[in-house]
C-alpha cells in the first residue's frame, strides 16, 4: 500500500507539473503579444542589451517573456561565475546547475526553465508525500491543487531558484519523517546552496529528531551548513558578503519586524495594480500557516520564515512578498482541511489562479519586481 500511495504521488505531480508546465508557457505566448513595455523600466535592469526583441514573435513568445529580472543574473553567472559584488546575494547551486543542463540544452535560458520545471515535479511530488501523511488522499489532493496556483507560484516554472529550495526542503522533511537522516541533511545543505531561505529547514527537522529521540539523526545538522559554508567560502576568496551587497547593490537592509511591516503597508497603500495585491496574499499566506495550531515542527518553521521575510526591508518594499511566502507550504494544507464544500473549493482554487496570473502579468509585463 504505501509503495501504490508512493506511485501515486509521483504520477500526480507528474501530471500537474507537467500541465502547468504548457499552461503558463502558453499564457507567456498568448500574453506576449499584449505587452506594452516601458523601455526605461526594462533598461533599468542589468543584462538586457541583447535581450530577443519583441518583434521576433515566435521566439519571444516561446523564451522572451522569460528574460526578466534575477533570471537574468542566474543567466550571467552561469556563464562567469561571481565576476560582479552584486552577485555574491545569490547562493551557487541554481547557477550551476544552469550551466550543466546549457550542455544538453544549448542555450543557458533553456537550461534555466528545464531545471525550475524539473524542481517543481520533485516540489510537488514531495509536498503530495507529506500531506498524504497528514490528510485523507482527496484533502491531500486539493491541497496540491492549491499550492499548485497559489499566488505567485508561477515563479515554480520561470528561471528562478525557488521551486528548487522549497523542493530540497520538503524533500529533507519527507526524509527526516521516515528516518532517513543523512538524506534530510543533504537536501537540506543543499537548500541552503540554493537560497538562504533554505537554511530554515533545519529548525523542523530538529523538532521530529528530537520527537523521535534518535542520536542517529545528528546528520540533520548539516542543513544549517549549507549557507554558513557559502558565506566562508566568499570570506575566504576576498569577495564582498551578502549583507553588504544587499545594502549597497540592492536597497535591502536588515530592520526590525514592526519597521519592515509599517514600511510594506505604506507602500502598499501608495502602489497600485498588482503591488497593491502583495500585502493582502502574503497575510492571507502566513494566517493559513498558522492556523489551527499545525504540527510543532510546521508552527516554528513558519515563525521562523516570517522572521527572516520580516527583517529584510527592501525599497521598493515588500514587491516580492507573495513570492517569498511560497515556502509557507502549511498554508495550502490548512486550506485544503478549511474548506470541504465542492463549490466553495472551486470558487477558492479559481480566486488563487486569478490573483496568481495577475502577479505573472505584472511579471511579465517588467511592472512588477519578482
Amino acid at each position: 500500500m504505501r509503495f501504490a500511495q508512493r506511485c501515486r504521488s509521483l504520477s500526480t505531480a507528474l501530471l500537474i507539473a507537467s500541465l502547468l508546465r504548457l499552461f503558463y508557457s502558453a499564457c507567456a505566448a498568448l500574453f506576449s503579444a499584449r505587452l506594452e513595455l516601458d523601455t526605461a523600466q526594462v533598461r533599468s535592469n542589468h543584462f538586457t542589451d541583447n535581450l530577443i526583441p519583441q518583434s521576433d514573435i515566435v521566439r519571444y513568445g516561446l523564451l522572451g517573456v522569460w528574460e526578466r529580472f534575477d533570471t537574468l543574473w542566474y543567466i550571467h553567472m552561469a556563464a562567469t561565475g561571481y565576476d560582479r559584488p552584486e552577485t555574491v546575494v545569490f547562493p551557487p547551486l541554481y547557477p550551476l546547475l544552469i550551466r550543466f543542463a546549457a550542455l544538453f540544452t544549448g542555450t543557458p535560458l533553456v537550461a534555466a526553465l528545464v531545471v525550475s520545471s524539473l524542481a517543481s515535479f520533485f516540489l510537488f511530488w514531495a509536498f503530495h508525500r507529506l500531506a498524504v501523511l497528514e490528510l485523507p488522499p482527496e484533502i491531500a489532493r486539493r491541497a496540491l491543487l492549491f499550492y499548485a496556483v497559489w499566488p505567485a507560484a508561477f515563479i515554480f516554472f520561470a528561471g528562478y531558484p525557488d521551486s528548487l529550495t522549497i523542493a530540497l526542503m520538503l524533500w529533507a522533511l519527507v526524509f527526516a519523517r521516515s528516518e532517513h537522516w543523512w538524506a534530510a541533511g543533504v537536501c537540506g545543505l543543499l537548500a541552503g546552496l540554493t537560497k538562504a531561505v533554505g537554511l530554515l529547514i533545519v529548525v523542523p527537522l530538529v523538532v521530529i529528531a528530537l520527537r523521535k529521540r534518535c542520536w542517529r539523526a545528528v546528520p540533520i545538522l548539516l542543513s544549517a551548513a549549507g549557507y554558513p559554508l557559502y558565506a566562508a567560502w566568499l570570506f575566504f576568496t576576498d569577495r564582498m558578503l551578502p549583507a553588504e551587497s544587499y545594502a549597497r547593490f540592492w536597497g535591502t537592509v536588515i530592520a526590525p519586524p514592526w519597521e519592515t511591516v509599517s514600511f510594506s503597508v505604506r507602500n502598499a497603500l501608495a502602489g497600485s495594480g498588482a503591488a497593491r495585491l502583495q500585502l493582502p496574499a502574503g497575510l492571507l499566506t502566513a494566517a493559513l500557516a498558522l492556523w489551527k495550531r499545525p504540527r510543532p515542527e510546521y508552527t516554528l518553521y513558519v515563525l521562523a520564515v516570517l522572521m527572516f521575510v520580516l527583517t529584510k526591508k527592501s525599497d521598493p518594499s515588500q514587491h516580492q512578498l507573495a513570492r517569498y511566502l511560497l515556502i509557507l507550504f502549511p498554508a495550502p494544507l490548512h486550506l485544503a482541511v478549511f474548506l470541504q464544500d465542492k463549490a466553495v473549493v472551486l470558487a477558492a482554487l479559481l480566486t488563487l489562479l486569478s490573483v496568481n496570473l495577475v502577479f505573472f502579468w505584472g511579471y511579465l509585463n517588467w511592472s512588477l519586481i519578482a
